[in-house]
């Protein structure tokens, strides 16, 4: 017996049936199909979502593909069944299973290396390490100017300047100098070779260019460790006022990258807890879910709640690939108290039915992490937040304030921590103490993400302080920075109608209008009624009691749906002179929101009435709910 002789038998046969040459097509075809899904995935979510079935696709097909390549030939007759030529020696046994355990070997080979090169880069972005540099860490690369007669450098370096200024102010943004960044560009370094140079995470470039009408200005944020771009906009905008033009889109740039950084900035502190790296994928893949329903929120309710729920068992998963991180407990559990308010009708509380769900997810987390900051918090803010939508005997109330402060005394930075104990602190008519904690919430976070609490909540206690000016300023930052939250106009015609120098009818009106163009569809009813009270009470300090009564009036119907919108038509009817349906509606609100017994008798809004005995009857403390 001669095994080397047998061998080289086996190799020929191999090398006659195509066999070596399919393989290697096979393997540069499956490569340059994973390449396109890679590419594809840095701007398509469907591209992320068949990268999986394409991968296990093509490792199963290659057992195929070798089997068929060895039984059939392809000629010029067509494909036939291949067949030993006569004459020629048969294959053993021995040589049979050889072929066995070839085509499993080749399999697993084939699985593992494609597994391990293409491990989906936009979802696990990078392997961070300790070396890499953070993304918080960012260069701002000159644009190009790629218009027709390359007369718009000056837009190109002013938006490079605008940027590094813009985001060098953000807090927890470490921003490369310009002189550096232009020092590293100079010598021809490219993208990824300046972000090694300088140290950063993250790199913004771009270009601009223009037709007869249009400025257009395109900008990319690329990871530097994957070298995968995180974002990738175009903003245009017309010049008809040049000096304008570059301020404008840089507002509207910076926002952007604002965002994303924030969200990159998550991914990668969250990545440092675990070493699991199908639990990271997953998580990853919850997040880009999450991502994608919030920016379908307020024009397609029933696409944010789809990807939303995707988002929820992505987490859901991760959690059960790795139960000892609680980063995907904490995110499931913000996320399913999001799509918990957006569900209940009218949209606003949470679903009493999904209490079990979140405050189970609540305590693991809080379990699992040791006590953690991030843990504690949401425990804390759920505890708060289920207080005020379905009042207790104070119990909840009071782990929402332990759990808070805990988590305040392990990271002293927490907006939600700080925004939610400045809430607790205003119900019960502490009004400075509320101030201070919403102004710290404003410091500590740098890239703004609450602004609705921040900005608003903070405007309220002002308000309750009867500090107007000041309160007008937060509603006019939010409304300059988030122009398409109707939230902000409403803060406005709040604080103008009760200000000193309040809104004239006709402005309040077309803020009204205002607010009614940008309320999102689902829920945007709410802040509609809400915003025809405050009219309505405006109305009554230019004396037009009947026309704000008519308002009122009209109103009606809705507000016996929606109790908790019965507070500011309450004060609109005091102040047009109906004591008694001014307590009606209070009585209506205060049964359902009981919480607010406590505030009611600090509101100058009602100090008319404080002495009134049946408002001293309906602000007493209620019966505890069980």
């Amino acid at each position: 017996m001669d095994p080397i002789g047998g061998f080289r038998r086996y190799w020929r046969e191999l090398r006659r049936r195509r066999v070596i040459r399919a393989t290697v097509i096979y393997v540069l075809v499956a490569n340059g199909i994973m390449a396109a899904i890679d590419q594809a995935a840095n701007a398509f979510q469907w591209a992320n979502d068949i990268w999986l079935p394409a991968l296990v696709t093509l490792v199963v097909l290659v057992p195929v593909v070798l089997v068929v390549a060895w039984a059939i030939e392809i000629t010029d007759e067509g494909a036939e069944v291949d067949h030993t030529p006569e004459g020629a020696p048969h294959l053993t046994l021995t040589h049979g299973v050889a072929s066995v355990v070839a085509l499993v070997l080749a399999t697993v080979l084939f699985g593992w290396s494609a597994r391990t090169i293409w491990s989906n880069p936009d979802l696990l972005r990078a392997d961070w390490e300790g070396t890499v540099a953070p993304p918080s860490s960012v260069a701002v690369l000159d644009l190009d100017d790629n218009s027709p007669d390359g007369d718009l450098g000056w837009l190109a370096s002013g938006l490079a300047e605008d940027l590094t200024h813009d985001l060098a102010v953000i807090r927890g943004l470490d921003v490369r100098s310009r002189t550096a960044v232009k020092a590293a560009r100079n010598r021809g370094l490219s993208v990824e070779e300046v972000g090694e140079e300088l140290n950063v995470g993250t790199i913004v470039e771009g270009s601009v260019t223009a037709d007869e009408e249009t400025v257009r200005v395109t900008i990319q944020l690329i990871d530097v460790a994957s070298g995968t771009h995180l974002l990738s906009r175009e903003v245009e905008a017309r010049p008809d006022a040049p000096l304008d033009l570059q301020t404008q889109l840089s507002e509207v740039i910076v926002g952007e990258l604002r965002d994303r950084l924030q969200l990159a900035i998550d991914q990668w502190e969250d990545r440092q807890q675990t070493t699991n790296t199908e639990a990271w994928i997953l998580y990853a893949k919850g997040i880009e879910h999450e991502v994608l329903g919030d920016s379908l929120w307020g024009t397609n309710r029933d696409g944010t709640l789809i990807e939303w729920d995707q988002a929820i068992d992505y987490y859901a998963m991760a959690r059960a690939e790795d139960p000892d991180w609680y980063c995907p407990m904490v995110r499931e559990g913000w996320l399913t108290l999001r799509t918990s308010r957006m569900r209940n009708e009218p949209p606003g509380r949470p679903m009493k039915s999904d209490s079990a769900a979140l405050f189970r997810l609540a305590n693991e987390s809080v379990e699992v992490s040791e006590w953690a900051a991030d843990a504690l918090e949401f425990r804390g803010a759920l505890s708060h937040e289920w207080t005020e939508a379905y009042p207790s005997d104070g119990g909840l109330r009071d782990r929402a304030e332990e759990d808070l402060a805990a988590a305040l005394s392990k990271n002293p930075e927490l907006p939600r921590s700080l925004i939610h104990l400045g809430m607790l602190k205003k119900i019960e008519g502490d009004f400075e103490t509320a101030v201070t904690f919403f102004e710290r919430a404003e410091r500590h976070d740098p890239f703004v993400q609450l602004p609705i609490e921040q900005y608003y909540e903070l405007s309220q206690a002002l308000v309750d302080l009867r500090k107007m000016d000041q309160a007008r300023h937060w509603c006019d930052r939010g409304r300059v920075s988030f122009p398409n939250d109707p939230r902000f106009p409403m803060c406005s015609l709040f604080v103008g109608s009760l200000a000193p120098d309040p809104f004239s009818p006709a402005q309040a009106w077309a803020t009204h209008d205002t607010i009614q163009e940008l309320a999102p569809g689902s829920g945007g009813g709410n802040i509609v009624i809400w915003a025809e009270a405050t009219v309505a009470r405006l109305l009554t300090r230019w004396e037009m009691a009947d026309s704000a009564l008519s308002v009122l009036a009209r109103l009606s119907p809705q507000l016996s749906e929606r109790p908790v919108l019965t507070y500011t038509p309450a004060s609109a009817y005091l102040a047009a002179g109906d004591t008694v349906k001014a307590l009606d509606l209070l009585e209506t609100y205060l049964n359902a929101r009981p919480s607010r017994r406590e505030y009611l008798p600090e509101d100058w809004l009602f100090e008319g009435i404080h002495d009134h005995p049946r408002f001293l009857e309906i602000t007493e403390s209620p019966e505890a709910e069980t």
